[in-house]
């Protein structure tokens, strides 16, 4: 009897204990009536059910919190990230503007993609607007055999379009997936920046592609810094060489060692293999070999006078600038066997020297590999041949004044040695004296250590001082005899 009353009580002392130690899933005894074990089993029954609905409210919370927590800590770790990722750009951008050689500057970039992408490799192509090109500045990470493929990608002559520079890298490198974004300047495109690494999830990639992006801004100022300070030094370099072209030619009036002298600077500032200068008689309507420097065979009787070449001569006829680009692809290369054959030569421009309407000959500029000059390479050739040919008229001027100033000096002697003679026609007693006086002034001239040149006043000194002692019309009325 005891223990059948007794029986529910242990039974929601054993609940409580579970309850106590965490276990909600517990089986309490169903009483009926309304005695205090009754009242106290539903009182347990309705504490347990507050106590199951308070921890889900908890467990709920506790995973919101979570989820909240972890999210934070996502995004502190990309705040970090992005603070990491704008200090590392600050530092490029710096980096880079401390390079002002593109020499320097681009195996930086390439070397700096590698390094904070964590990619395998790199690449820097330069864009050439003139023949819509691209030109492979620099690569890191890459095979010499993957260079020469990307070099190849390169020099295609096509419009500049990401995509299709994606598609040919990855094809020269087995199928590997490129990121390659452009190098831009406002609205000037300059190049391309391309990388390939382990593949990764696509919000990485796509993360990494907008960092190449901002490295690809960076590189955009640093290469149009380098491009401006290379154009600067390169403007410099030539106004020092046409300052220096100015030098020889009022300072140099041997014909061959002022030619010299100029083609040197002008071999140095084109960057070509050699140049040949040929003389014009207007006159006689014939071509004369004048000069020439940087040529294999210094023999020049077997090349062909601009006469025989039909374009020269049309193009000096018209004062033009020729262009061959490929001469051993050109039609009109009838005349440059020689340069082809001989030197080698693949690139051939050809410029009249005129100076005040004048043909004075012709400079042939040339090179022994294609050449794709720009404007203002070719704004040099022309200044350059304007150059040579104003030193050609200041030796033709040079030469009619030194002719002129002999024949002033010739007859300026004469005169005074028929003034002298004359003096020696009037009285006989005196005949021979001017003669007389001058040697002994040379004599006494040498004496005394006198110049060869100053010798040439002396001479004359004697005998214009004789002659100027006599007035003839006084001296003929004083002997006219008296009527």
């Amino acid at each position: 009897m005891i223990r059948r009353f007794t029986r529910p009580l242990h039974t929601i002392a054993a609940a409580a204990d579970q309850l106590r130690l965490g276990v909600s899933a517990v089986a309490l005894p169903t009483t009926n009536g309304q005695n205090e074990i009754a009242r106290l089993s539903r009182s347990l029954h309705l504490l347990v059910a507050d106590l199951l609905h308070h921890k889900a409210t908890l467990n709920a919370a506790n995973a919101r919190l979570t989820v909240e927590l972890a999210a934070r800590a996502l995004a502190e770790q990309r705040a970090q990230h992005l603070a990491e990722r704008a200090a590392s750009i600050a530092q490029i951008g710096a980096t880079f503007s401390a390079q002002l050689e593109l020499a320097t500057l681009l195996p930086t970039i390439c070397h700096t993609i590698v390094e904070t992408l964590g990619a395998e490799a790199s690449c820097v192509h330069l864009y050439r607007p003139d023949s819509e090109m691209l030109e492979l500045g620099a690569t890191f990470g890459l095979s010499e055999a993957q260079q020469s493929a990307v070099q190849l990608v390169a020099a295609r002559p096509t419009a500049f379009d990401i995509d299709q520079l994606a598609a040919a890298l990855s094809a020269v490198t087995s199928g590997v997936y490129w990121m390659v974004v452009p190098i831009q300047r406002g609205r000037q495109v300059l190049g391309a920046l391309s990388a390939y690494r382990p593949h990764h999830s696509p919000s990485i990639e796509a993360e990494n592609l907008a960092f190449l992006a901002r490295i690809g801004d960076s590189a955009a100022q640093a290469i149009t810094n380098a491009l401006s300070y290379e154009q600067a030094r390169r403007r410099l370099r030539t106004v020092q060489a046409l300052h220096s072209i100015d030098q020889v030619i009022t300072s140099i009036h041997a014909q061959d060692e002022m030619l010299a002298a100029i083609l040197a600077q002008t071999l140095d500032q084109l960057g070509t293999h050699a140049a040949v200068v040929w003389f014009y008689h207007e006159d006689r309507q014939e071509w004369h070999w004048g000069f020439g420097a940087g040529l294999r065979l210094p023999l020049h009787s077997a090349l062909v006078p601009p006469s025989q070449r039909p374009v020269v001569v049309e193009a000096v006829r018209q004062q033009r600038r020729i262009d061959i680009l490929n001469l051993q692809a050109c039609q009109e290369s009838t005349g440059f066997t020689h340069w082809v054959d001989a030197e080698a030569i693949r690139s051939y421009f050809a410029v009249p020297l005129v100076a005040h309407g004048v043909v004075y000959g012709l400079l042939e500029v040339l090179h022994r590999s294609p050449l794709l000059p720009d404007g203002e390479w070719l704004d040099l050739l022309d200044t350059l041949a304007g150059q040579i040919a104003i030193g050609l008229h200041h030796l033709d001027l040079f030469a009619g004044l030194h002719a002129a100033n002999e024949a002033l000096g010739q007859a300026y002697d004469t005169t005074i040695e028929g003034w002298s003679r004359a003096l020696d026609l009037r009285d006989k007693e005196t005949e021979g004296h001017s003669q007389r006086v001058t040697a002994l002034t040379l004599e006494l001239a040498r004496a005394l250590g006198m110049a060869e040149d100053a010798l040439v006043h002396v001479r004359r000194v004697p005998c214009s001082t004789i002659s100027a002692k006599w007035h003839p019309r006084r001296d003929f009325a004083e002997a006219r005899p008296a009527r």
